[in-house]
């Protein structure tokens, strides 16, 4: 049962251009997480700059209920329990193979994109590290790295930070010595209430011929179309920005960074999220039954396996048709 508490909201003009002209709205509630009531909320797109973003949006003390202490990245630790991992035969969860892949991206990225030698010992930060996994996939290819991470919710950090330096706190509050010359930011840039602000932070700390690279739903996709308000990757009422690569390159453009490189990637589990979102309101318990959330991704099972390998084939499938795919990884760097 969702709480029955309302959230409180507060509007807001458009956060990339300050215009307040809204066109297209979708109204969208919240279907993932018990502790956020089922009140709507607005999805408006800026009839200035195009920007998708959500108003009203939630007040900042209203962050303990939009991000839940089960919040599904907080708890990315794929490590199997000790009890399964003597058996060959143990079924590996979607996020371990999310991981694996996500692994072999990195390491194309670093060396053809970046240009980084594996072997130094560089500076890397990733802000919103949530409990430390992109950073623990840097490590395992860059084992002599100095790896940094900002994360908001303490008791995420005190896991990340186990390996890794971690600063708790608002990245923009947070007192960083020195610069970086790799930046990481995965799926954190839609969350914040000042997206302009956040990138013009980041362009700060990238040393110079630094790269920065910036994961994030791609608003344009075919699945936004298909879906409508159903989309998993509005994620309501949590995304608070949703950029296409136009409305990015402008913040690109805005924070003084110049993008090398817009690639789009599926995210199988907007699929998921956006069936569970479809049936949610005629038949909840068959939508958590079939297409849970957070199980879907951090719970190992052969259907959830080849739940997500069907939503792959889907993606792809779509793909032939437009290749823009749920998320977009950005790749930018200083203008020379």
């Amino acid at each position: 049962m969702n709480s029955t508490a309302r959230i409180d909201v507060e509007d807001c003009p458009c956060p990339l251009c300050g215009s307040r002209r809204k066109g297209q709205q979708l109204r969208v509630r919240d279907h993932e997480y018990a502790s956020t009531p089922r009140q709507p909320f607005s999805l408006v797109q800026c009839s200035e700059c195009g920007l998708h973003y959500l108003s009203p949006r939630p007040s900042p003390h209203e962050v303990s209920k939009i991000y839940p202490p089960d919040y599904a990245n907080y708890h990315t630790d794929t490590a199997p329990d000790e009890s399964k991992k003597a058996s060959r035969w143990r079924v590996p969860s979607v996020r371990e193979i999310s991981n694996q892949r996500q692994l072999l991206r990195y390491r194309g990225i670093l060396q053809s994109k970046a240009r980084l030698d594996l072997g130094s010992a560089v500076r890397i930060l990733d802000v919103g590290c949530g409990d430390g996994y992109s950073l623990n996939l840097i490590k395992q290819l860059m084992p002599r790295a100095v790896t940094v991470g900002v994360e908001f919710d303490p008791e995420a950090a005190a896991r990340a930070a186990r390996h890794h330096e971690v600063h708790v706190g608002r990245f923009e509050e947070v007192d960083l010595a020195g610069q970086f010359d790799l930046i990481l930011s995965s799926h954190v840039i839609e969350h914040v209430a000042d997206p302009l602000a956040f990138l013009r932070q980041i362009a700060k700390l990238l040393s110079p011929g630094g790269v920065v690279i910036i994961d994030t739903p791609n608003i344009e996709t075919p699945l936004f179309r298909l879906f409508g308000k159903h989309w998993g990757g509005i994620h309501a009422p949590r995304h608070w920005a949703l950029f296409s690569e136009g409305t990015i390159r402008l913040l690109a453009d805005r924070a003084d960074l110049r993008i090398q490189e817009v690639l789009f990637m599926p995210i199988n589990v907007f699929w998921v999220w956006s069936m569970h979102s479809v049936l949610h309101d005629r038949a909840p318990r068959l939508a958590d039954r079939f297409f849970h959330p957070q199980e879907c991704v951090g719970r190992p099972s052969l259907y959830h396996t080849a739940l997500i390998g069907l939503a792959e084939g889907g993606d792809r499938l779509l793909g032939l048709l437009d290749p823009r795919y749920g998320q977009m990884r950005v790749i930018l760097r200083h203008p020379t």
